[in-house]
C-alpha cells in the first residue's frame, strides 16, 4: 500500500479520523518484516509447530489457527480504535502480526519450558492428567479429569479403586508427572469400548469427555444448528452449507445474508457505474476476454 501512494500517513493526510488496518505475517516493523505471511511460516517461527508436534519430535503445523486468529486481533484492535476516536477525533494505524499473535497463543508453553515441564505433548495437556485423546472402539475420545475426587471416582467406575493407592497417582501433580503410566491405564480401558460408552462413563465420574468428530459429521451437528451455526441456502447449482456467525450480541447478533455473488457478477456494476465505461467498452473487453 505504501508504494501505491496508499498507506497510513498518506491517507491520514487526507482524513485524520481514518483507522488503518494492516495484517502482515511478521508486522511493519522489525528485521523480519519483509518476510512472506503464511500462516505456516508464522506457526513454525512462533514456537507452535514445535509445540503441537508428536511425541517422537516432528512438528506439526495446524489449519491455518494463526490467519484467523489475527483476523480477529485485527477486528478487536479496530473496535477499541473506534471508541478512542469517539474521545479524541482521531483515528490511528493497526499493526497486526500472524507471528505476533502466535507468540501469544506460545506464552504459557514460554512457561512451562521455563518451569522445566515437557511443552511438547502431542494431544497431552500438562496441567492435568488424563487431559488428552484416547483410542477408543469406533473412534476417539477427549478425556479429561482434573481433580483428586473426579479421578477417584473414574477408578471406581472402571473397576480399578486399588489403584488409588498407588504414590504415583495419588494427586494430580503425580498424575502428570507419571502421564505415561495414566495413559496407559485410560488407553487399555478406553481402546475395547464404544466412544458414546467412554464418554458417559466420564462425565459420570464428574471428568469432561466428547467423541473427536470427525469434518463430514459436523452437518449434522444439532447443538451447532440449534446455535445458528449451520445452515444451507439455496443456489441454482443446489443447496449449499454454511457455517453461520459465532457473534451472539443480543440486539445485534451476526448472521449470514449471503454467502458471496457469482464470479463476474458485480463486474458490470464496477466498470459502468463507478468507472463510466460504455457498453461497447465492456463488451470490446469481454470480446478481448480481459473480462469473463
Amino acid at each position: 500500500m505504501e508504494k501505491l501512494g496508499l498507506g497510513y500517513e498518506s491517507l491520514r493526510k487526507i482524513n485524520k479520523r481514518i483507522i488503518f488496518l494492516t495484517i502482515t505475517g511478521f508486522g511493519s516493523s522489525g528485521p523480519l518484516s519483509s518476510y512472506a505471511g503464511y500462516d505456516m511460516i508464522a506457526q513454525a517461527m512462533s514456537g507452535l509447530a514445535d509445540a503441537n508436534g508428536y511425541l517422537d519430535g516432528s512438528p506439526k503445523v495446524n489449519a491455518m489457527s494463526l490467519d484467523y486468529s489475527a483476523a480477529m486481533m485485527g477486528l478487536a484492535s479496530i473496535l477499541a480504535a473506534l471508541y478512542v476516536r469517539q474521545r479524541t477525533g482521531e483515528g490511528q494505524s493497526v499493526d497486526i502480526s500472524l507471528h505476533d499473535v502466535g507468540l501469544i497463543y506460545a506464552q504459557h508453553l514460554i512457561g512451562q519450558n521455563m518451569c522445566g515441564m515437557k511443552y511438547q505433548s502431542g494431544n497431552r495437556r500438562q496441567a492435568f492428567a488424563p487431559f488428552s485423546v484416547y483410542r477408543s472402539l469406533d473412534g476417539y475420545a477427549v478425556v479429561a479429569i482434573d481433580e483428586q475426587h473426579r479421578w477417584a471416582a473414574f477408578l471406581k467406575s472402571i473397576g480399578k479403586i486399588e489403584l488409588l493407592d498407588k504414590e504415583s497417582l495419588s494427586s494430580p501433580a503425580a498424575r502428570v508427572k507419571n502421564y505415561d503410566e495414566v495413559d496407559e491405564i485410560v488407553s487399555s480401558w478406553a481402546k475395547d469400548l464404544p466412544t458414546e460408552q467412554v464418554v458417559r462413563t466420564v462425565t459420570a465420574a464428574g471428568g469432561a469427555s466428547c467423541p473427536v468428530k470427525k469434518i463430514p459429521e459436523l452437518l449434522n451437528d444439532q447443538h451447532a444448528r440449534f446455535r445458528g451455526m449451520l445452515g444451507e441456502k439455496e443456489l441454482p447449482q443446489g443447496k449449499v452449507p454454511y457455517v453461520g456467525s459465532a457473534l451472539k450480541l443480543s440486539s445485534t447478533p451476526g448472521r449470514v445474508e449471503t454467502l458471496g455473488p457469482e464470479i463476474g457478477s458485480d463486474t458490470s456494476y464496477v466498470l459502468k457505474d463507478i468507472l463510466g465505461y460504455t457498453e461497447d467498452r465492456v463488451r470490446e473487453l469481454k470480446s478481448c476476454q480481459v473480462i469473463a
